[in-house]
């Protein structure tokens, strides 16, 4: 490209001087002057030709920087400041997920559900130790961290269908869904709420579990997808079409138990002094109270 801008420039004065010594005597102004914007034009053209290579040579550097790079890297993002880059790894971790945990037939700790770990945990140090600082490894052999899986303690849920079971121990995480027939009478709601509370020492949220499926044994449903859904204040937790227990039935007068009963009874009941005495909790740190149903569903 550059050789052939010299060659333009080159043809241009050329061409000026041949005009020049081909005019005849007694002609000069008019036909020079043609032959003078011809030279300009020529000119004007060598100068866009070099505009036209400057661009080319820009282009082919980007290009030949992005292939030394992966698609889509950010090469700014170790410049930002700590705070932003670990609000951007905490967005980068998964979203609020569902386990479901029992005991199988050789006595270890299985899931309905696995999941992989967070895939930030093998970018780089300051990564793992977002993944770190907001979750850990639960759920493994004999109830201990080896083969565990990694759950995040302020997003996800676990799901309990078994038996309240002592010897678990779950410190960390924050939210637990316990199934409606665990709180049938008003003895068993503080017992649930207190074995919560044992197991889970910073729990923060009890959900009160609906489940319309069938199932008496969570094995079968390994591998399905679990998925949690909202009741309404006028969802039905107990139904007249079943025995209701006399503590609900009482609070109820003889019509179906909805979730906005439920609540304001166990809202009431917990807050009581002789109660909170023997959670050994104080009313402040009571889990917030919720209902949601259950769906387990082939993948």
């Amino acid at each position: 490209m550059e050789r052939l801008i010299n060659l333009t420039a080159e043809t241009a004065s050329l061409m000026v001087e041949v005009a020049k010594a081909s005019l005849p005597q007694g002609m000069g102004a008019s036909e020079l002057s043609i032959m003078k914007g011809l030279t300009e034009s020529q000119k004007a053209l060598a100068g866009a030709m070099e505009l036209q290579t400057r661009v080319l040579d820009s282009q082919s550097d980007t290009l030949s920087d992005h292939k030394s790079h992966p698609a889509g890297t950010f090469y700014e993002f170790g410049r930002l400041p700590a705070e932003i880059r670990k609000i951007i790894w905490e967005m980068a971790l998964p979203g609020s997920r569902i386990f479901v945990p029992y005991v199988d037939y050789h006595n270890q700790t299985c899931l309905v559900q696995y999941y992989k770990p967070p895939s930030i945990r093998g970018v780089c140090k300051e990564s793992w130790n977002v993944t770190k600082q907001n979750g850990g490894f639960e759920f493994g052999d004999d109830r201990t961290y080896t083969y565990g899986v990694w759950i995040n303690y302020s997003k996800d849920i676990v799901v309990w269908l078994n038996q309240l079971l002592t010897g678990w121990h779950l410190p960390k995480v924050q939210n637990i869904a316990i199934e409606w027939r665990h709180f049938s009478e008003e003895s068993e709601c503080i017992k649930t709420l207190k074995w919560a509370i044992g197991i889970m020492s910073d729990c923060k949220k009890v959900m009160v579990l609906s489940r319309p499926q069938i199932c008496r044994d969570p094995e079968d449903f390994r591998g399905h997808i679990a998925q949690l859904f909202s009741l309404d204040d006028n969802d039905i937790i107990w139904s007249t079409y079943v025995t209701i227990p006399d503590f609900w039935l009482s609070v109820s007068h003889g019509r179906s138990v909805t979730w906005k009963d439920m609540k304001e009874e166990l809202d009431l009941l917990y807050r009581k002094k002789s109660t909170l005495q023997e959670l050994n909790v104080c009313e402040e740190n009571l889990p917030v109270l919720e209902a949601k149903e259950l769906l387990l569903s082939k993948k």
